[in-house]
């Protein structure tokens, strides 16, 4: 694949680009805006216990990188990384509380 961004022959709307940056990073691109989404998601939900944000924006995330990666736009390290993280903290939720 060529990185000769002056001509940006794939790129003919938008959407192409992205997907186009998405191959050019090793499908990166979308990983970590998925990424993104859950530190925002994390953070605007601090109002309800640190648990329970972080384990509803995990949980979030992995929809949608399970989305995304039947897609084709993410890897599975990506959605291993969220299926992991929501499993721990269900179960560190659910072994918590009395």
């Amino acid at each position: 694949m060529t990185y000769n961004l002056t001509t940006l022959q794939q790129g003919g709307n938008m959407a192409d680009l992205a997907i186009w940056a998405n191959d050019a990073t090793s499908q990166m691109l979308f990983g970590l805006f998925i990424f993104a989404i859950a530190i925002v998601m994390f953070m605007s939900l601090r109002r309800y216990a640190p648990l329970d944000a972080l384990l509803t924006s995990s949980f979030v995330c992995l929809i949608l990188s399970f989305v995304a990666r039947s897609a084709g736009l993410v890897s599975f390290y990506i959605v291993t990384v969220f299926l992991i993280a929501t499993a721990g903290l269900a179960f560190y939720k659910f072994y918590s509380e009395p």
